[in-house]
């Protein structure tokens, strides 16, 4: 068996200041906010009820951080989303923006990306993210350890409280800290998740030239 995971053109999905000052101008968010992010369509898999949660659970302890969510019915018009936003007393520092062709303009305004999803095939957005120079905090599925490593946290249970400790962890630490975290994540996608890198591997594999 050869297995050969997705690949994400790191020559588009890169670190940048443009895309970052852009996006925080555009939705008003001043810059001594840190930025979540989370990308998903709205799907109960996705986890948007455990994400919402914890963000009730950063925000009771860290008021320094706004989330936007981004994803196919993650809107106004989703009433089951806004009402658990208003249940949960967060609608001051959630951000529902819909679906966007254009994520490479994104990414590069997070701090961090959160992954809270109950069930996954291969995880995309993280790859997407860390090609952007943002590190990630994911829950434990699929292929999240192996793509993550050592560039951010993945947490093996799905408690709220647990992964919004980890937000938190990461935001205390001092800026050189972060600064290390965000060029790792970029790097270890260049090293094994790049669209060249799955290319090749395509290639070695017609030819007969890959390791099983």
């Amino acid at each position: 068996m050869i297995v050969i995971n997705n690949g994400v053109d790191t020559n588009l999905y890169k670190p940048s200041d443009e895309a970052k000052n852009n996006l925080r101008k555009k939705l008003g968010i001043k810059n001594n906010k840190y930025i979540v992010g989370h990308v998903a369509r709205y799907d109960p898999l996705k986890g948007h009820k455990l994400m919402l949660e914890c963000i009730q659970h950063v925000l009771n302890h860290y008021k320094n951080v706004i989330f936007l969510l981004y994803g196919m019915q993650i809107d106004s018009m989703n009433s089951e989303l806004t009402q658990l936003i208003e249940d949960l007393g967060i609608h001051e520092d959630v951000m529902l923006l819909g679906h966007s062709d254009r994520l490479y303009d994104i990414y590069p305004a997070m701090d961090l990306l959160c992954l809270t999803s109950i069930s996954e095939g291969f995880p995309n957005v993280l790859i997407e993210a860390m090609a952007c120079g943002v590190p990630c905090i994911s829950t434990n599925v699929s292929a999240a350890d192996e793509i993550v490593g050592d560039t951010g946290f993945v947490v093996h249970d799905k408690l709220p409280e647990n992964i919004s400790a980890r937000i938190i962890e990461y935001f205390n630490n001092e800026t050189n800290i972060k600064k290390e975290y965000m060029k790792k994540a970029r790097q270890r996608i260049i090293e094994n998740y790049s669209l060249q890198k799955m290319k090749q591997q395509y290639s070695d594999a017609y030819l007969g030239q890959i390791d099983n």
